[in-house]
């Protein structure tokens, strides 16, 4: 389960995985891990923890780093759609852009992690 420490602040807060020249922000860290180590090596990535928080991290990013180009590493929620909705709202807010993993019907998974995974089953065991 993930648990947030009681009462604890989330909102606009985040974890910065990597320094680079674009700014990538995601939902999860073993998301944020697999995009700094393998998808997005030269970005900035920093880890909102839930998609409700996307938009706030995004938003603080925007004001810190005005001139920088913001990629929203989104999931992909077959069922509900959340994911790419709540992505493509926070990277409308900060004129960014939006990166969803695709994943065909026979395929499980949402996120950049399990795209990689499935991409690569030698690697990853």
């Amino acid at each position: 389960n993930k648990r947030f420490l009681k009462n604890g602040v989330v909102k606009g807060h985040f974890c910065r995985l990597s320094v680079g020249d674009d700014i990538v922000i995601c939902e999860g860290f073993a998301t944020g891990m697999t995009l700094c180590t393998h998808y997005m090596q030269s970005s900035s990535l920093y880890v909102a923890f839930n998609a409700g928080n996307l938009l706030a991290v995004a938003e603080v990013l925007r004001v810190a780093f005005p001139d920088a180009e913001i990629i929203i590493a989104g999931d992909y929620d077959r069922q509900t759609g959340t994911g790419q909705r709540v992505a493509l709202d926070a990277a409308r807010a900060v004129n960014g852009i939006v990166a969803i993993p695709s994943f065909s019907d026979d395929e499980s998974g949402s996120d950049w992690n399990d795209r990689w995974n499935l991409d690569n089953t030698e690697e990853s065991s």
